[in-house]
């Protein structure tokens, strides 16, 4: 199966926030809390408005995304989700390697994020990404 990334477009909005609610409740596994209502929907559009939304699609269906923040010399990468459902196939090392391509083609010096240490398939992830 082959997936495409690509900027999210405004009518998106709600998907997104479906794909990070569901991706979310992964959290309950490890005693956290897993009914949240994910990022507010401005925020969500305002990022999609300044082109820092990218989506990754599997046969034309969003599946997972990455929404970044300009912080100047630095990208930072605010929210990465993938649909359980499409876990463990590298799409979410598509999504911080584009990320990480795009940093550069806009002049950041860097991409940076904050992620929970003690749950398995954060930290230790990004370790691995370097």
């Amino acid at each position: 199966m082959s997936a495409v990334i690509r900027l999210a477009r405004a009518d998106e909005v709600a998907l997104l926030q479906q794909i990070e609610v569901e991706a979310g409740r992964l959290y309950g596994q490890v005693g956290m809390p897993e009914d949240f209502e994910g990022l507010p929907t401005d925020l969500v559009a305002a990022a999609i408005a300044e082109a820092l939304v990218w989506v990754v699609e599997e046969e034309a269906r969003a599946v997972g995304f990455a929404l970044c923040w300009d912080r100047g010399e630095a990208l930072h990468l605010r929210e990465l989700d993938v649909l359980p459902s499409h876990m463990r196939r590298g799409l979410g090392r598509m999504l911080v390697e584009h990320v990480g391509a795009q940093a550069r083609v806009r002049g950041h010096d860097y991409v940076s994020l904050t992620t929970f240490r003690d749950v398995p398939w954060n930290a230790p992830l990004y370790r691995r990404w370097g």
